[in-house]
């Protein structure tokens, strides 16, 4: 065969074997290209034939929404989980339960509550962020007034 009379496109995946389907379930994972390549013992290039057929695209786009719905539906669980999860916190912090905690395990459960809730541990301040802050004040003192420089305590430690 001449060179111009070879086809331009190369193989395609007429039907998907379960190795494809191991491939597409590790893909929707998230799983790197290159590391299935490596796990299973093939070539960037053949999993690259595998991933441009029109036959696996289309049954990765359907694995991709039934993933997408799994997530939704978990979220939708877990919401309603919520209100009870709670009570088993409040129970727990409160020692009303079955069970007895110690001080140690309250507080640790309270901690996270506090946390999850947006009233964690204040982040320590890098060095970079105290310096961006105190251009900040430098620029928007007034021309006259020497500017002003607050720093606390955690930003002095970081």
């Amino acid at each position: 065969m001449l060179l111009a009379e070879r086809p331009k496109e190369g193989p395609t995946i007429q039907s998907l074997k379960e190795r494809h389907h191991e491939i597409k379930r590790r893909l929707v994972a998230g799983e790197r290209a290159i590391d299935i390549c490596r796990s299973m013992g093939m070539t960037p290039s053949w999993l690259s034939i595998v991933m441009s057929s029109p036959v696996f695209k289309m049954e990765m786009e359907k694995e991709r929404q039934l993933a997408d719905e799994n997530a939704a539906d978990v979220s939708k669980r877990l919401t309603r989980l919520a209100p009870d999860a709670m009570q088993v916190l409040e129970e727990a912090i409160r020692n009303k339960g079955d069970k007895e905690l110690s001080t140690m395990q309250r507080v640790y459960v309270a901690k996270d509550v506090l946390d999850r809730a947006g009233h964690g541990k204040p982040q320590a301040q890098t060095q970079a962020q105290v310096a961006v802050k105190v251009e900040i004040v430098q620029f928007s003192a007034p021309a006259q007034a020497p500017a002003t420089i607050t720093v606390s305590q955690e930003a002095e430690g970081a």
